[in-house]
């Protein structure tokens, strides 16, 4: 890699009081984490989720919540590009709050629980960040961003289990109606989705670890990789883990309520690459135009 001699401080005045692993300005000075920055591009995804919004008439919660990981990726990629304090401050600020994305299974679950859950924990995350840009230490974010993680994975897993033993099981009969196999396959696909979630939340809290822990090592690695040396960029790579353990555990959690609030309608996962998005079909199995 070519750092560039003539802009050792790139060209946007760092004033951030964190800095990570990556070397700053080491492919353009416009941008002071290359790898950091670019790697939040996982929220490109969430476009697919608001068409599909829009598309199905699905309730404007899901609209929040796919435009919520957006932002969310939005102000990671600048604060990474810039090293500026505002744009650290604002990164850590909506890290934390991505979490209050409205998961719940039903609406009425949801209505009941926006007064007495959501402001306590927008009090709670807004103490949190206020105090992480006070004491600026940074495990101390990372604890409180894993605890809130690791409390949604859980939730989530509990919302499942509940609604699918309280009322999916007991109306799938066991004639082989096409709807209740189809259900059967739509939450086996929901397992395998909490699955692939929480592995990829839990290997990407490990993997932002080990870069902070050994900084120093992973860098002479890199120097010694050349062009390669990106691979070892661990943070990027808690980046794109934490983007699709988000994405699969949202989408799940979206099916479920859906298959809870309309009876009329059979919904199923329709993949686009590695994207699974939760769609209306038919009950012939025809996907709906």
């Amino acid at each position: 890699m070519k750092y560039f001699e003539d802009h050792p401080t790139g060209v946007w005045n760092a004033t951030a009081t964190l800095n990570w692993c990556e070397e700053d300005y080491v492919v353009t000075p416009y941008i002071a984490e290359f790898v950091n920055t670019l790697t939040n591009l996982w929220a490109v995804t969430a476009a697919i989720y608001i068409y599909d919004v829009y598309k199905y008439k699905y309730d404007t919660r899901y609209l929040f919540l796919w435009i919520s990981g957006c932002i969310v990726a939005t102000g990671s990629w600048f604060f990474h590009m810039t090293l500026r304090w505002e744009w650290q401050t604002a990164a850590s600020f909506l890290f934390l709050n991505i979490e209050l994305t409205p998961k719940s299974a039903s609406r009425e679950e949801q209505k009941r629980n926006a007064l007495f859950v959501a402001v306590p924990l927008i009090l709670l995350t807004s103490v949190i960040s206020i105090v992480y840009i006070q004491i600026n230490i940074a495990i101390f974010h990372q604890v409180a961003y894993a605890a809130m993680v690791l409390s949604s994975v859980v939730r989530t897993i509990i919302l499942h289990r509940r609604y699918y033993h309280k009322f999916i099981q007991p109306h799938l009969s066991t004639e082989g109606d096409i709807t209740d196999v189809q259900k059967r396959r739509t939450f086996a696909e929901m397992r395998k989705l909490q699955i692939i979630g929480a592995v990829m939340f839990l290997t990407a809290f490990i993997l932002w670890n080990v870069d902070n822990v050994f900084c120093l090592e992973l860098r002479k690695a890199r120097r010694d990789m050349g062009r390669l040396g990106f691979l070892l960029q661990l943070h990027g790579w808690w980046h794109i883990g934490t983007g699709i353990g988000t994405v699969y555990m949202a989408a799940a959690t979206q099916m479920l309520s859906l298959l809870l609030r309309d009876e009329k309608e059979t919904y199923r996962f329709s993949w686009t690459l590695f994207i699974p998005r939760p769609i209306v079909y038919q009950n012939k199995g025809q996907k709906r135009l």
